[in-house]
Formats: C-alpha cells, sequence, structure tokens
C-alpha cells in the first residue's frame, strides 16, 4: 500500500497503540538510555514535522528510507541519528490513506561483518505483524 499524493493537510502521523490501549512507541522511548530519551523524541517530532508535508515519493534520506526485502514490503525507517546512535523507529502508510504510522522502535547497527543488527532482533517481524494488522484498526493514535 503506498500513497503518493500529498493530503491536502498533509499526512496524518500516527503510531501504533496495543490491543489494551499501550503506547508501543512510547513504552520504546521510555526504554532507551535515560540521557538520550529528550534528544531522540525532539529530533524524531523534528523529522516527522518535515515529512508530514512532503510527498510520499520524496520522503528519502536523509530522513527517511525503504527497507529491503520481500518481507519488509512497504516498511520504511526514519532515519533518527542521535550522539552517533542509529535510532530506527519503523513504520508503513496506512491504515487510512493519509496517514503514516509508526509501528516500532528499533536501533540499528551494521557492525558485525557488514550485516545489520536491530535492537530488538526481532523489530522487523514485527513491525510486519502490525503493518498486517492495519486495515480496518482504529486504535492507532494521532502523534502530528
Amino acid at each position: 500500500m503506498m500513497f503518493s499524493e500529498l493530503p491536502d493537510a498533509g499526512w496524518r502521523i500516527m503510531k501504533f497503540v496495543s490491543d489494551s490501549d499501550r503506547d508501543l512507541i512510547e513504552d520504546w522511548l521510555e526504554k532507551l538510555p535515560i540521557g538520550e530519551r529528550k534528544g531522540v523524541r525532539i529530533e524524531l517530532e523534528a523529522i516527522l514535522r518535515f515529512l508530514r508535508f512532503v510527498r510520499a515519493e520524496l520522503w528519502v534520506r536523509p530522513q527517511f528510507a525503504w527497507l529491503q526485502g520481500d518481507q519488509n514490503d512497504g516498511i520504511g525507517e526514519i532515519i533518527v541519528d542521535y550522539r552517533g546512535v542509529p535510532y530506527r523507529p519503523l513504520g508503513c502508510f496506512g491504515p487510512a490513506e493519509d496517514q503514516f504510522t509508526i509501528l516500532t522502535g528499533a536501533r540499528k547497527d551494521r557492525k558485525r561483518r557488514g550485516k545489520v543488527q536491530w535492537d530488538p532482533q526481532d523489530a522487523l517481524s514485527t513491525a510486519s505483524k502490525r503493518k498486517a494488522l492495519l486495515p480496518g484498526r482504529s486504535n492507532v493514535e494521532y502523534i502530528l
């Protein structure tokens, strides 16, 4: 599902909420080291405020990149580098045509033999599972 037309009021930025109404993105931010939480949050919000008014085909580096691979189809990473640490909230367009939803938060590390390592290790599968749950889902929460 890829929407290219910029909605009149810009993209609505959403975040995934569990069935028990837990804010899973806020939970991820709260697990970050104390000295980095606020900085990561501020950088993430600044990037999202920029992307909100940009056509989808222009969501590119240095703020955003689409993940490669069949299981990651339609999932992208918001590129937040705070103090040299590569934080990568993962998201996709939907469930509505004017929405982009952050599915999970993660850190990305390429230090092991050129292979990408994710923290948590299941970040990609979590994002993929949550993306599959989006159609018809009403418990996503508005951010911007």
